[in-house]
């Protein structure tokens, strides 16, 4: 019996100084090092369980000395299934997009490379800012961001521009993200509409000066600035009782289908939803 117990002392004493303090870091504690901490398993894996995991996040320790992430080719990870980590030259893990996990339980598998999230997904769009050059890059939710309206996956706010400038859509926490997938023309006035991608990749060039209407469609994954005064000008030829459409390009159209909309009908000027 002594030794059985001498041998389960000296097991532990092995594994507790094997072990490393993992924890994990993530838009859903606003990258914090120190706030959820792995558990080293008897099979020598880690685990960890949370309300609530939402994309991006990495396994790290504190201080950011060591870093477990996603390769470099973006790859999602999938619930329930392993998902290879990488502790070089890595990239944020992503769920899917707007998918979130309820009752997370995440499994670092060191030896195997390999981390593993289980729990209850759901689907939920993310609140949203707009953040770059123009605010000094301030916290999404503070300082000079810019908070975005949502409505049908498509998500809008008046953005002050003064000049060359960069920024992106990204969540509470900086996560998630939207960006150029690689680099783009800067967008300007008369090159107003360009693609974006879900994740953290390159930041969006802009050369604008005065207040702009930014518009992320999530239905086609592109990313607008248009004027709000120029289109309240091209409305002035309407009369009242007589409605006319334009799309959020500007662009008038004429039989307007499934899709979010400036309406002009005389001199008033909405945004509506038409189903």
């Amino acid at each position: 019996m002594k030794k059985t117990l001498l041998s389960l002392a000296l097991a532990a004493m092995t594994l507790s100084a094997s072990a490393t303090d993992w924890v994990l870091a993530g838009g859903f504690n606003n990258w914090s090092t120190s706030a959820t901490p792995f558990t080293q398993n008897e099979d020598g894996t880690y685990s960890v369980t949370i309300d609530q995991l939402t994309t991006e996040f990495k396994v790290t320790v504190a201080g950011w000395g060591q870093e477990w992430g996603a390769p470099a080719d973006n790859t999602i990870l999938t619930v329930g299934e392993p998902f290879t980590v990488v502790s070089e030259d890595d990239k944020n893990i992503q769920l899917m997009p707007f998918t979130v996990v309820n009752n997370a339980t995440i499994t670092f598998n060191e030896e195997e490379a390999t981390l593993l999230v289980t729990g209850e997904e759901a689907v939920e769009m993310p609140a949203l800012w707009i953040t770059g050059g123009f605010c000094d890059w301030a916290t999404p939710g503070e300082g000079g961001s810019v908070a975005m309206t949502l409505e049908d996956k498509v998500y809008t706010a008046t953005v002050t521009f003064s000049g060359a400038t960069e920024f992106k859509p990204v969540g509470s926490g900086w996560s998630p993200q939207f960006s150029w997938g690689e680099e783009y023309e800067t967008m300007t006035p008369e090159n107003n509409t360009t693609p974006v991608v879900y994740g953290e990749v390159n930041n969006i060039k802009a050369d604008f000066t005065g207040t702009y209407l930014v518009t992320l469609d999530l239905n086609t994954y592109t990313i607008s600035i248009t004027d709000p005064s120029a289109i309240r000008t091209i409305g002035d030829d309407a009369v009242e009782g007589e409605a006319i459409y334009y799309n959020l390009q500007g662009v008038r159209v004429a039989n307007p289908q499934n899709g979010l909309y400036i309406k002009v009908n005389g001199h008033k000027t909405e945004k509506v939803l038409v189903k």
